[in-house]
């Protein structure tokens, strides 16, 4: 049914608050729908919005199609399993930033992986659970590194890493579960990259550097780097226009080693989490999501610049294995005198009340703070543990 025009927001979790606010702000009728952990607050901002699972097209276009509603723009701030559905979405209404058909597949990684290899975009062997075999691995360099994670999954949740003997006898000993993925692991630099194109134009590359937390794979230091910009962005220019993108935003994670660069990881159409969007605001000095907005409502974005080289973001995990209580206030205080100026984003799913972590999800807060190239690796997460955090 055609209606009034309206922006229809996939998902309408905690992580999607900002956005539709955003739209809300800017006049905008706005549709949007999820199920799960929604933010009864972005619920009540939407002018139509439905208990719909983020991965359900069908129901949710048939759902959208009895609204008198035109939808002109299709936005998903928050990502994780609405990538695909958004990447459909976009395409089926026809709107500005769709997307060739060939680049939307599930977010099963080794489909995800065979897209990189068909573009040329990664030479990181990977295996299926069921495919895997002794014979083929025992053919690799002894020296060669593999990394185990579900084929379905998001938050550095059940990684293992193997050496190459590890590997076999966890194959001898059918120990890998049925679901996972297995990948040879490529040293490298490794960067979160964020990209915007606007009628084929790359007007944003934000090459962040990534270091993991302590002795895992989650998330534990982001912070901008143009070490490596003179081989990325012929990469990603190359890419842009062999795949006809025209106005999108893209997350990628990429190795950038002497071999040369390879994708990890990568959504199309979403810009990764709040807090990531966030950093990178403060690192441009503009609003990302304003930004967001302009490019799927087909406004001219002006090309970006840095602004603040030296920011980084930490996170900050509860190490203390027990549940926790932190008065902000005091963290406030206490980051001002030994970071200086900072920004604490506080995770929207309140882990606190957890003992440790099991997932990248389970952090505290992150601290944003401009470094000076001297400090500690984990400051922020050392001053929490020892002076901010309590027993709950």
């Amino acid at each position: 049914m055609t209606g009034k025009k309206a922006i229809l927001s996939v998902g309408m979790g905690p992580g999607q608050l900002d956005f539709i606010a955003g739209l809300k702000e800017q006049g905008h009728t706005v549709v949007a729908f999820g199920k799960g952990v929604n933010s009864r607050e972005a619920e009540e901002l939407c002018d139509y919005s439905a208990e719909i699972d983020t991965r359900d097209f069908d129901g949710a276009v048939a759902w959208i199609d009895s609204l008198p509603v035109e939808i002109t723009a299709v936005g998903s701030f928050a990502g994780g399993m609405a990538v695909k559905t958004s990447q459909k979405l976009a395409n089926h209404y026809g709107v500005c930033t769709a997307v060739p058909d060939d680049l939307i597949v599930d977010s099963s990684k080794i489909d995800q992986q065979l897209l990189y290899e068909r573009l040329g975009l990664s030479s990181i062997k990977t295996w299926d659970r069921s495919e895997i075999s002794a014979d083929e691995i025992e053919c690799l360099p002894d020296d060669t590194r593999f990394i185990s994670k579900p084929s379905i999954g998001r938050g550095s949740e059940g990684i293992t890493i193997y050496d190459k003997k590890e590997l076999l006898d966890a194959i001898a000993a059918d120990t890998i579960e049925n679901d996972h993925v297995i990948q040879t692991i490529r040293e490298g630099r490794e960067y979160r990259c964020l990209i915007m194109v606007q009628n084929g134009k790359m007007v944003l590359l934000a090459p962040v550097l990534r270091r993991s937390y302590r002795d895992t794979s989650f998330l534990g230091i982001l912070g901008y780097s143009d070490r490596d910009i003179d081989r990325l962005r012929p990469f990603f220019d190359a890419f842009t226009k062999k795949c006809k993108l025209v106005n999108t935003i893209i997350k990628v994670d990429v190795i950038v080693s002497d071999d040369g660069i390879d994708v990890i990881e990568m959504d199309i159409g979403v810009g990764g989490g709040f807090y990531f969007k966030k950093f990178i605001s403060g690192v441009y000095g503009r609003d990302l999501m304003d930004e967001y907005i302009n490019l799927i409502t087909d406004k001219k974005i002006e090309e970006f610049s840095v602004s603040k080289p030296m920011l980084r973001m930490d996170y900050v995990f509860n190490r203390l294995n027990s549940p926790i209580k932190y008065d902000p206030d005091k963290c406030k205080r206490v980051f001002d005198d030994k970071l200086g100026q900072n920004e604490i984003l506080v995770n929207r799913l309140h882990p606190e009340t957890k003992g440790g972590f099991a997932s990248n999800s389970d952090f505290i807060f992150t601290v944003i703070y401009e470094g000076d190239g001297t400090m500690n690796d984990f400051l922020a997460d050392d001053i929490a543990n020892s002076e901010l955090f309590d027993i709950g």
